[in-house]
C-alpha cells in the first residue's frame, strides 16, 4: 500500500526553506509526474521531519510503508507559495504507482 505524508500549510512556515529548496521551486510536472521532482521534494520534506520529531517518525513510516513519499503543499495557491501550491503532487504520485498517469525520470 503506497503511503503519501503531506505536509500541508506549508505557507506558514516558508521563510525556514531556502529560496532555492525543492519545496519553494514551481512543480515540474507537465502532462506526466516528474519523478526527479518528487524524489527532490521528498527528500527535503524528509530530512525536516526528521530533524523536528526525530528519527523515529521517518523510521517508522519507512518500516511500515515500504512504498511511501513526503510532500510540501499549501491550499492558499500561489498568492501564498511563489511556486505554486503542489496540491496536486501527492495524487499525481498515487497515480503513477497505480499505472494510472506517466512518469518522466530526467531532469528539467
Amino acid at each position: 500500500v503506497p503511503l503519501a505524508v503531506v505536509l500541508s500549510k506549508i505557507d506558514k512556515i516558508w521563510s525556514m526553506f531556502d529560496e532555492q529548496a525543492p519545496t519553494r521551486l514551481p512543480s515540474a510536472h507537465a502532462g506526466h509526474y516528474a519523478e526527479y521532482d518528487g524524489l527532490d521534494v521528498h527528500e527535503e520534506v524528509r530530512a525536516w521531519l526528521d530533524r523536528w520529531y526525530g528519527p523515529e517518525l521517518v523510521h517508522g513510516i519507512a518500516a511500515d510503508f515500504p512504498v511511501h513519499r513526503y510532500f510540501g503543499l499549501s491550499a492558499l495557491g500561489a498568492g501564498a507559495c511563489p511556486a505554486g501550491h503542489r496540491v496536486t503532487d501527492p495524487m499525481l504520485w498515487l497515480l503513477v504507482r497505480f499505472g494510472a498517469i506517466r512518469t518522466w525520470r530526467g531532469r528539467r
